[in-house]
């Protein structure tokens, strides 16, 4: 009877790791319980669109410093600050946008519900201190969008041997109107508009390797349409790309993360203008270090 009781007790323990065991891949990455970790980051950003014969460039960087705190096995916690510079150019016409971005505060947590899947999701809040400021006068921007959002998001993913395959889904909730400060010569005036929120779809597959691994993603989002008091703005647009990422491991408590995405507009008209070209491209470089 005794050999019977430590047999199911075996099984029971058994049977309750592998309920948490989950796969801890660099797409769904997530701070360790008790963990501190410090993510500087440089971004830049080469975006290029053509509308009716008309071209906009816009060329920029984006500073980033991101704090994460693993709370538990399944939960952690961390908030993001950015800085951008860019310059927009439409023929003779350039305008530069600068500034701090809204506040990023971000939560995560994973669960396994069976051995060699998890289920990853999490939310993040985009907080904007302040009105967004467009000098037209001067042709400078500020980076905040005016407004507060929400960005839940979910995930699964499986292992297939030593890969990893996945997929995330995540949308936007803006909460209220977003407000903006256009200042020109002689005027200033304040507008409330709404509208834009993104919805996206992901897969990636990830490949370990001794020193960390190479990612592969494609994704798709849907931009919805946007309004400015009783005007109607675009009507949204579509947009798919691929990227790749690889994290190098230096260390247990230092890496070096490389990404670099393109994507192109998916729609071929926005707001019932014909799109001739698009291209953004994006290439970021990130140290993450755990303290």
């Amino acid at each position: 009877m005794k050999s019977l009781t430590a047999t199911l007790a075996a099984l029971g323990l058994t049977l309750a790791a592998h309920a948490t065991t989950d796969i801890k891949s660099e797409y769904f990455y997530q701070a360790a319980p008790d963990a501190n970790i410090l993510t500087p980051g440089l971004n830049y950003n080469s975006n290029s669109i053509k509308v009716s014969g008309t071209k906009t460039d816009t060329t920029g960087q984006n500073l980033n410093l991101a704090y994460e705190r693993g709370l538990t096995e399944m939960y952690a916690v961390g908030a993001n600050l950015g800085y951008t510079t860019s310059k927009t150019e439409q023929g003779t016409s350039e305008t530069d946008t600068k500034g701090l971005q809204d506040i990023q505060i971000f939560a995560k947590g994973r669960y396994s519900f069976v051995e060699g899947s998890s289920m990853n999701y999490g939310a993040e809040l985009y907080f904007s201190p302040s009105e967004k400021q467009k000098d037209t006068a001067n042709k400078e921007n500020d980076a905040m969008s005016g407004g507060n959002s929400l960005r839940p998001w979910v995930g699964y993913q499986w292992l297939m041997g030593s890969h990893v395959l996945g997929t995330k889904l995540s949308t936007d909730f803006l909460l209220g109107e977003r407000s903006v400060k256009n200042k020109t010569a002689t005027t200033t005036t304040t507008t409330k508009s709404k509208g834009g929120e993104e919805t996206k779809l992901a897969i990636f597959y990830e490949i370990p390797h001794e020193m960390g691994a190479v990612g592969f993603e494609a994704f798709y989002s849907a931009t919805a349409e946007t309004k400015t008091g009783s005007t109607e703005g675009n009507d949204g647009a579509n947009m798919m790309g691929l990227g790749v990422y690889s994290p190098y491991h230096f260390s247990e408590a230092a890496t070096v993360i490389g990404v670099l995405k393109w994507s192109q507009l998916a729609s071929s008209s926005i707001g019932g203008v014909d799109i001739d070209s698009s291209s953004i491209l994006s290439l970021n470089v990130a140290g993450r270090f755990m303290f």
